[in-house]
């Protein structure tokens, strides 16, 4: 994020639209993970690696509350996919779909 120049695109969005409508906290954008972080960098009032850190951690925090919420759906079906391959977490994901589109049984190819 950073690196990809999360700065840069911050700094052009809040040029354009002017400072005014694109506070931290506000509607779309302004409300995403990071980006408060990412405009108090911009405003000098945090080093960039205060910022990374602080993105770092609301992402942690983020990731907690949903896991806690999904933990209550019912039927809800966690994988954990952290160290894999994408495309080997999509065919498990396809795999399970398929055998709950065919009732849960066992599918055979």
């Amino acid at each position: 994020m950073v690196e990809k120049g999360v700065a840069d695109e911050v700094r052009r969005y809040r040029s354009e639209r002017g400072e005014e409508g694109t506070r931290p906290g506000g509607p779309g954008v302004c409300s995403a993970i990071g980006y408060p972080e990412v405009c108090a960098y911009l405003q000098g009032e945090i080093s960039e690696s205060a910022m990374i850190e602080r993105i770092a951690a609301a992402t942690r925090k983020y990731v907690r509350r949903q896991v806690t919420w999904l933990r209550k759906v019912k039927d809800a079906v966690m994988i954990d996919v952290h160290g894999r391959e994408a495309a080997v977490v999509a065919k498990e994901i396809l795999a399970y779909a398929t055998r709950e589109a065919s009732g849960g049984e066992s599918s055979k190819a």
